[in-house]
């Protein structure tokens, strides 16, 4: 995949990590909802996951056992695309966004835009899907 600018290189504590050059007359080239990405995306193997500005607030809530699951749902984004092996993965009827559950409490809504694989909301169930 080639992008119209240079993204520098960067790596993180999960993998490969592009940041995003904050730049007004960049963002038309990623996506309309430009403004509420996260300024870090992981990429790997022609799939981008990009968390929403809000999802980082959602997982500082969250138990330390869920978000360490979170973060090895995001590698597995990555890696295999929108329906990785070993999740429970369902798409929610009527959009383009597929709930993977993370246990039996918590679900993580994911909007697909391909590359793009964008992570709207990690929640508890009775939260997740308002």
């Amino acid at each position: 995949m080639q992008l119209a600018f240079k993204l520098p290189n960067h790596t993180n504590r999960l993998g490969p990590v592009l940041q995003l050059p904050i730049r007004d007359r960049d963002a038309h080239r990623l996506d309309p909802l430009y403004k509420h990405i996260k300024k870090d995306i992981l990429m790997d193997r022609g799939w981008i996951v990009v968390e929403h500005s809000s999802v980082t607030k959602q997982l500082q809530k969250l138990p330390h056992n869920i978000v360490r699951l979170y973060h090895r749902l995001v590698l597995d984004l990555a890696n295999e695309g929108p329906r990785p092996l070993g999740w429970n993965v369902a798409s929610l009827a009527g959009t383009n966004q597929l709930r993977i559950r993370l246990n039996r409490e918590y679900r993580v809504i994911v909007e697909v835009r391909a590359p793009y694989l964008m992570v709207l909301k990690a929640a508890h169930r009775k939260d997740a899907y308002r």
